[in-house]
This record gives C-alpha cells, structure tokens and sequence, in this order.
C-alpha cells in the first residue's frame, strides 16, 4: 500500500485556527497533483515526483522512471516560495534511476523540490514538492537539553530475546543499571511502525534506551509482518504481543525482578498495535497495561474515519489486509464486516477500564486521517479515561516540525510514568491468620493481595523449618481464604503464606496450628467427604445432598465410589436451569474412582439437559446425560420412553502398570515426554445379566486435566487416546490457565485411556515458509507428520487419502470407522490429488458428522464469490461447502482475487486448514 506524505510550507502553517483552511490546502495540493497528471498526458513531464522522508540535512524523493532517451536528470531546490531555483546536491543521477537522495540542506528549513529531465518523451519540469527538514534540537528536548548518549554505565542491552517460534519473535531487552530488584516495577514495551508491513524493533532503540537512561525497564519487539501468503493478520500480532508479555515476564522474574505492570508504546501501526492491545486484551495479557503511548496510531477501521486521506475503496483493502481475508464495500455498508471492523479497531474497545492514555498527532498528517485521534480523544473522555491528547500544529506523520510539542509530549509521557510506573515497596502479607481447624484440616484468612501472579500456603511441623506446598484447592490470585487438607489430627504444625507477583511478594508472617484430636463432625450441609484415607480394610460411607460417598480401602488400593440418589437429585434439579451442571467432587487420593447411577437418574438429567461433571484431583470429566441416555437406546438396552432396571458406572482410574509401560516405551521410540501420565475412562451399562461398554459417543466430550505445576505452559502440548499396544493418537486440546494453575483441555468423541504429551518438532524445509507456524503447531500435536522429524515437504500436493487422513488426525477422529461418513462421498478419490473444492466439500462433511457446525456461521453471502475473478470455476455440487469455508474464514482465496478452486491443494494448506478450523471450533 503506496502512500505519499505531503508537507506545507512554514508561512501555511500559522497556527492551530487556521486548520480547516490548511486540511482545505491539502484537498486543492491533491487536485494540483490530478492537474499535473493531465498535463503530463500532453507534455509528457514527470507528474508523480513525491518525498518519501527527510531528516536534518537530507531529503529522498521518488519518481516514475524517464524515458529511456532522456540525456540528463536533476533535481532543483528554492527556499519555499521564492522560485529561486539552483540545482540540489545529489550526485550524478542515473537515467533509469527512480529515487534519490538530497544532502547538504539546512536543518529546520522549508524547501521546494522539482524534478526536471532532458531529453526523451519526459522532458520537462515535474510537480513541485514542499517539505521543512527535521530540527536537531529536537534531540536535545528530549533529552533535558543535551544530545542524547547512551554509555555503558547506563544499562545492559539483551538483544534478539526469543519470545515464540517465528523468525521474527524476538525482543531486545534495555535493563537500567539502577533497576530496582527489592521493589514492584513496571516494564515498557515499544512497537515500531511500518503499516504492518515494514519496520523492525531497531527503529525503537533510542526510544528504548532514553526510557532506561530515566530507570525504566524497556523491551522492544519485532512481530510477524503482513506479507503475501504468510497468514499474518492484526489479530496474530495481537497473540504475538501477548506471547511476547508472558515471556517478558517470566524472562525479568527469573532474572530476579518483580514486575507487575506494563506500559505499551509505539509509533504508528505501532501505535494502533499498542492501543488495540491495551483496550482489548485486558482479561488475558501476563501483566496488566497501565499506560498506552500512542503516537500517531489509527484508531478507527470504519472509512468514515479515513476521509479524506483515503476513500472508502482503499480504507476496504486496508482492512482486507489487517485481517487477511477480502473484505469489500458491500460487507462494509451492509453490516457483514462490523464484527471485523471491531475486533481491529482500537475506537471500538474504549471503556471506563481502558487504561490512561498519552496521544500524539499531526495536523498535516497526510496517513492518518484527523477523525483517528479526533474520535479517539472524544471516546477516551466520554468513558473518564486519564488522558493526554496532544496536536502537533506544524508536523505531519514523522511529528517533526514542533519541539515544543515533542517536549510536551515527552514530559507528559514522563509524568505519566512516574504516576502510574513508580516502584512500590514489597510488603508481604502481614494478618496470615488461622480461623478454624479441624482433626484433618485448618483454615486461614489474609489480606487479599495486590496483582499477584500466585499464592499457595506451605506448612512444617511446628519449629523444624522444613516447608512443603500444603494440600488445598488452587487458590485464586484475589483470594483472602483457604482451607489446608490431609493433616494428621493432634499434630503442631508451621504455616505462611507465600504470594509470588506483585507489591505483597514474599513469605508472610508464619502462624503455629495444633489440629484438633477428636472424631470428625460432619456437616450435613455439606456434599464433600473427610480426605482422611481409610484404614486398610475398612469402609467409609458419608452422606451427602446428591448422594452416598463410599470409599474403600482393599489390597493396598483405594476405590472412592459415589452412588447419586434418585430423589436427592430430582430435588435438586427442581431449582436448576435447563442444561446445568451437576459437579460430583471426589475428594480422596483415590486409585479409582467411580460414579454410580440408575436409569431413571439419567432419564431425569437428559430431560434438563444436563452435564455430569465429575471431578477428581488430576482431572475433571463431563459427559452431557443426553449421550449416556442416546448409548442406552442405540444399545437396546434402553428406549426413548423408559430407563427402568439399567444401572450406570463411570469409572476413572490409573491405567494398569502394563499398557503404561508400553507408553513409555513408544514415547522413547518416538521422541516425545509423557506431561500427564495415563488415566482410564470407562462408561458401562448393565440391565440384568446384559452389559455392555460405551466407548464411542456422536459428539465431542470433555476432559480436563491439571498439570504439574514444573511445566512450560508455553510448550505445545498436546491430549492423546492410547491404543492397547501403547500407540499414541492425537486429539483436540487447549492449554488453558486458570488462577495460576494450567490445564490441558481435551476433546474427543470416544472413552479409552487419554494422556498428556510434548512431542516437539522442527521441519528445516519449513524455516520462513508462510505456514511455518502452522506446521510447527499441528506437528507438535502429532496431526501432521513429515516424511522423517526434520522433513516436511510442505508444497507437496496431498491425495485424497492422505487429506483425510490429517483432517481426521486433527478432529480427533479414527482414520477407519469415524471417517468412512466422510469418506464416503462421491467425489472422494483416495488415490488422486484433490483440488481446494473438493477439499471444502469434505471439510463441510466432516464438520457435520462431528457435530461442530453450530460452532460456525452458516449465513450464506452469495456475494463473496463474487469477488473472485474465477468464481465461475466453482462446480455447483461445491458451491454450498465453498461458501461456508469462505464465509468462516477456513479457506482464503490463493489471492485477493483468485480463488483457484480447481487448483490441487498443498501440504502446507491442509495444515493451516485444519488449524482454522481447530481454532474456529474452540478445540485448541
């Protein structure tokens, strides 16, 4: 995307009053530009000469080439104006040239430029181009009134810090010397500029290091540029930034930092990145954004706000490239686009929770367009946002042409910071209190802490300072309570609080607790047991209000058993909504842990629509009754009217010694660490001597597992269903975090024995391929494969066969049995390469057997194939399964106008597909 930056001469710019006449200017400069255009038509000269940048003493302009039989071409100069034309300092230009550079001018001077050729079909004089050089003192405001210096003594530079798995996720790090490790901090992240498509963190270097120099700790980052066919978009800079966060963050707290806040800034598109970011992604970025530094940024995608410096065409192909499908003027007027529009527009996101805000723009500015910062500022402060709006009077895109505004800014930016940035003093919890305790456990009350990462309470026995993490459910950041569990009765122990993040980082005061030495009490309000183990050998019982807890103790293992009664659980579905949740909370260290239910328990949940959540310490499972009661009819044993006589067991357990080992044996075989070690999930039905086990399901059920506290978050990890003989297939997971802890989400349509692995990959023939990171992540969840661990083959065309195969893997699905619905299509060939339609066709297919389309949107919009030059290509058995891939945004045109649809499909393809739709489905 071209854009020419247009500057004025000083005597048009008097003050800020005169802007209407000035933007006035700009409209008739524009005209000026189509009457060249005209006359260039008859005279043939040069029409289209423009600035690209200038700085102190330089200026470079560009132009459309001469004719080849021109003899000479230069450029002339005049103080703006005075039409005193001298030739400019250039050096011998080429006939061919296209771009050139003027030195020796004046800092803080306004000149005319012309470009005049010799000779040739382009003899003449070109359209005359103003603009006023940069002013060298603008160095010195921004630094208190000297030239800026970095020395060694000010700060440590870490460059190209790894944040993900792109080329360009990488940050430099700037660590003041006189950094604080004893207090809360804050940290600076600055995004360079470049319209998405340019720019590199270099560019934000002296930015960076005079933030340091001022004792703040700054980060600079490169993001993953809009190129053709790479995939990135807005919305994957905006997961890069939140990549780059979390790693920021854990990179400072293991160098000994606690960091508990950010301030976002940038410049331009960096700009737009840094506000989108902070009004946006509040509830998921690792350190809570304080403060946005926002120069020159757009704010709004809607063309209205773009006038009059692009119309509502190019505003439309803008927008087409931030979130890298085609977006047109009819998806804009008719709605279809807003939710797009939204999503990448920083304007939309303004609330009362938006953090403070320093906004800086040009009057002249030729790229964004004045309703950007005219709307910003007005939404900021419609919603009681802190807030600093400055207008650069004389300047255009750069700022350059008002230092007392860069001082201005420069202050605010640093008042700001210091309001919002200050170190605070740690001060640990103080009131660690204990407010009740029983034979086996204990309960604590505290202040609720201020931004912290994490709080676990850790125990010794009394006066031997030997800490250990207690026994206790996952406790929230903003928790003031928790109750510790598995204490042995009569016993002293130690207790503290340790809060990690924040300004209450630290261990706090430690308090002495004597548990209690008689039989415990049970609550009849209560629906959970004791978590003391029974002996061996005997039998424990505990009522509850859904059902009877029984737990024994036999051969050395544990078996927990929880047999839900009838009429407890009609009374308590009395007062539920329709599709609640029923939690069942197992509560012991269990080997094996099983949930009983009848028939008519069933019948009643199914008629409500409910879930059956049953949760274990490593593991949370939930089956909707609906498919138990669908099991039991499709099986005979059971009918759409009655459940009578049918009995249910749900068992969860550790998987038997041997079938782990032949896991572990495979996982050495095949290079991957087993994260979560095997469970056993097993649903059986028995009607009088009848029984039979549930293994497959018509729909996607849930498995949540916890994951030990060690693990990298960050890795790719990935659920599998693992075979008799050991052999481990993917199926759908997402990492998810919650209060701290991390856990692995997983999704598939069938029980067996499920587990958690990191299988890491890396294809060297993939390094910078537009799906680089796409392969990596399906590779590392085993759906895709290469032909050896280093080797894609990513554009390679796939078969049929082989289609299927990675759609299956990544759906979670068998490659026999569970796709022979999709297989069995008339256009499926397994042995010929298939084309981009009748791949959309088997992607629609798959969606609808595996009950996944209400995930998507099935609005039809006839009109985006119209978009595509070769719309007509599209076979009419496709067109229903092109428009839904298109609609949803699973298949994009091979480019803005060329669908290809009869084109055979790539391996790289395949994998952002399946990845699309993983995504789009809430799988991953």
């Amino acid at each position: 995307m071209a854009m020419v930056m247009i500057s004025f001469p000083a005597a048009l710019r008097a003050n800020a009053a005169e802007e209407n006449e000035l933007m006035r200017t700009i409209s008739l400069t524009s005209g000026l530009i189509d009457s060249n255009k005209e006359l260039a038509s008859v005279t043939g000269a040069v029409y289209d000469f423009a600035s690209t940048g200038r700085a102190e003493t330089t200026a470079s302009f560009q132009w459309t080439a001469a004719d080849s039989r021109a003899t000479e071409i230069v450029i002339e100069q005049s103080p703006a104006g005075q039409n005193k034309w001298t030739k400019a300092v250039t050096g011998t230009i080429p006939i061919d040239a296209t771009s050139v550079i003027v030195s020796e001018l004046i800092a803080g001077t306004v000149y005319d430029f012309r470009l005049v050729v010799i000779g040739g079909e382009n003899a003449g004089i070109s359209n005359t181009v103003t603009i006023k050089t940069d002013i060298d003192i603008i160095s010195k405001l921004i630094n208190g009134g000297h030239l800026f210096d970095w020395n060694p003594g000010d700060g440590t530079v870490y460059h190209d810090l790894v944040y993900g798995n792109k080329e360009r996720n990488k940050y430099d790090l700037y660590i003041p010397t006189n950094a604080s490790k004893t207090e809360d901090i804050g940290v600076i992240l600055n995004l360079h500029g470049g319209s998405w498509v340019e720019g590199d963190k270099s560019g934000m270097a002296a930015e960076s290091k005079r933030f340091a120099q001022a004792g703040y700790i700054t980060a600079s980052m490169n993001y993953t540029l809009i190129q053709e066919g790479n995939g990135a978009t807005i919305m994957s800079m905006m997961d890069e930034i939140q990549a780059c966060v979390t790693a920021l963050k854990k990179e400072l707290t293991n160098r000994g930092y606690h960091v508990s806040r950010l301030t976002i800034a940038g410049y331009s598109a960096g700009g737009h990145l840094a506000s989108l970011y902070s009004y946006s992604r509040a509830d998921v970025t690792a350190l809570p954004v304080v403060l946005v530094l926002d120069s020159v940024g757009p704010s709004d995608l809607y063309p209205d706000t773009w006038a009059p410096m692009f119309d509502a065409t190019m505003t439309a192909g803008i927008l087409s490239l931030m979130v890298g499908e085609v977006i047109t003027l009819e998806d804009i007027d008719s709605g279809i686009a807003d939710e797009k529009i939204k999503a990448v527009s920083p304007l939309q996101h303004v609330s009362s929770d938006s953090p403070p805000t320093i906004m800086a723009y040009g009057v002249y500015d030729q790229i964004v367009a004045p309703g950007h910062h005219q709307k910003l500022a007005s939404a900021l402060k419609q919603a009681g946002v802190d807030h600093k709006y400055i207008l650069y009077p004389n300047s255009d895109h750069a700022l350059g042409n008002d230092p007392d505004k860069t001082a201005e800014r420069i202050s605010s930016s640093l008042a700001y910071l210091e309001k919002y940035m200050s170190p605070e003093p740690l001060t640990p919890i103080g009131d660690f209190a204990s407010t009740e305790k029983t034979v086996s456990s204990a309960t604590f009350s505290w202040t609720m802490p201020v931004n912290a990462d994490r709080i676990i309470i850790e125990q010794s026995l009394a006066g031997q300072n030997n800490w250990a993490t207690s026994e206790t459910k996952t406790i929230a950041t903003n928790a003031s309570s928790a109750t510790i569990k598995e204490l042995s009765s009569g016993t002293t122990y130690d207790f503290r609080l340790v809060v990690t993040g924040g300004v209450n980082a630290g261990n706090s005061n430690t308090v002495s607790v004597t548990t209690r030495n008689d039989l415990p009490v049970n609550s009849p309000q209560s629906p959970t047991i004791s978590s003391q183990s029974p002996a061996k050998g005997n039998t424990i019982e505990q009522s509850t209000d859904l059902g009877v807890f029984k737990t024994v103790n036999q051969n050395g293992q544990t078996l927990e058993t929880f047999s839900v009664d009838s009429k407890k659980l009609t009374d308590y579905l009395s007062s539920k909504k329709e599709g609640s949740i029923v939690p069942i909370s197992m509560q012991t260290k269990s080997g094996v842990f099983s949930v009983e239910l009848s028939g008519p328990v069933i019948w009643a949940m199914d008629n409500k629509k409910v879930i059956l959540e049953i949760q274990t310490e490593q593991v949370t499972y939930r089956l909707p009754a609906k498919l138990i009661h669908n099991s039991a009819v499709s099986s005979s044993l059971g009918d759409s009217i009655s459940m009578d006589n049918i009995k249910v067991q749900i068992d969860i357990s550790a998987t038997l010694s041997d079938k782990t080992k032949h896991l572990e044996s495979v996982a050495q075989e095949d290079e991957f660490s087993l994260i979560v070690p095997p469970m056993d999930f097993t649903l059986r039905l028995t009607q009088g001597e009848k029984s039979l086990e549930i293994s497959k399901f018509n729909e996607y059920v849930e498995r949540t597992f916890t994951l030990p506290d060690n693990v990298n978050p960050n890795k790719i990890m990935t659920g599998v269903i693992v075979g008799e003989d050991g052999q481990a297939r993917s199926v759908p997971t997402k990492i998810l975090e919650k209060h701290g802890k991390h856990y692995a989400q997983i999704k598939s349509m069938a029980n067996g024995t499920y587990a958690v692995i990191w299988y890491p990959v890396e294809f060297v023939d993939t390094v910078n391929h537009w799906a680089e990171k796409a392969i990596h992540q399906m590779g590392s969840r085993m759906v895709t494969l290469g032909t050896d661990r280093t080797q894609f083959n990513p554009d390679r065309v796939v078969s049929g066969a082989e289609f299927v195969a990675i759609l299956a893997r990544g759906l979670g699905l068998q490659i026999e049995g569970e796709t022979t619905m999709i297989k069995n299509h008339p256009t499926f060939r397994p042995n010929e390469a298939i084309t981009r339609e009748q791949a959309m066709v088997w992607i629609l297919r798959a969606i609808e057997v595996t009950g996944l389309k209400p995930n998507f949107s099935t609005k039809t919009k006839m009109v985006i194939l119209e978009q595509f030059s070769d719309a007509g290509k599209v076979s009419d058995w496709s067109k229903e399964a092109v428009e839904f891939c298109l609609n949803n945004g699973i298949v994009n045109g091979r480019s803005l106008s060329s669908l290809a649809a009869d084109t055979f499909l790539t391996r790289a393809e395949v994998v952002t597909i399946v990845q699309r739709i993983l995504e789009k489905a809430g799988l991953v």
